[in-house]
C-alpha cells in the first residue's frame, strides 16, 4: 500500500525528510492496528469456540433429558408435571430425580455459555477498547 509512495523520486525538495516521516509513521501505524485486530479475531475464535462446545452440549442434554421421559417447554425449561408426554398429578420419586438432575444440568451448561459470553465481551473490550467506538448520541 505504501510502495508507491516510497518510489524513488517521487517526494523531491525539502518536503522529502517530512513526507518520509510521515510515511514512516504511517507504516507503524498499520502494523500495529494489524496486530490488534489479529488479537482481537483470536479472542473471537476462542470465544466462538467456547460458545459453540456449550451450543453443542447443550443439544446432547436436552436430547438426553428427552429420552428419559422430561418434556422441555418452548421457552427452553423442563416442564415439572409432565413425562413421557403425559401430564402427571403425582410424579414418581425417580420421574422427579431426572427431572431435577436435568434441569440442573441444562443450567450449568446454560451458565457456561454465559460465561463465555461474558468473557468474550470484556476480552474484546480490553483488546480494542472504548475508545474505537462510535460516540454515543443522546436525544
Amino acid at each position: 500500500m505504501l510502495t508507491p509512495l516510497r518510489a524513488k523520486g517521487y517526494w523531491e525538495g525539502a518536503a522529502a525528510p517530512y513526507v518520509w516521516k510521515m510515511i514512516d509513521d504511517i507504516e507503524r501505524r498499520l502494523e500495529s492496528a494489524a496486530k490488534v485486530v489479529d488479537g482481537a479475531r483470536r479472542v473471537a475464535e476462542d470465544g466462538l469456540g467456547d460458545l459453540k462446545s456449550a451450543q453443542k452440549d447443550l443439544k446432547d442434554a436436552t436430547r438426553r433429558a428427552k429420552e428419559k421421559g422430561p418434556h422441555i417447554n418452548a421457552d427452553g425449561t423442563l416442564s415439572p408435571d409432565v413425562i413421557d408426554n403425559v401430564c402427571k398429578v403425582e410424579l414418581t420419586d425417580e420421574e422427579k430425580k431426572t427431572i431435577e438432575t436435568a434441569d440442573r444440568e441444562i443450567a450449568q451448561i446454560l451458565r457456561r455459555g454465559v460465561t463465555a459470553d461474558r468473557d468474550l465481551a470484556y476480552s474484546l473490550m480490553a483488546d480494542i477498547g472504548l475508545e474505537h467506538r462510535p460516540p454515543r448520541r443522546f436525544s
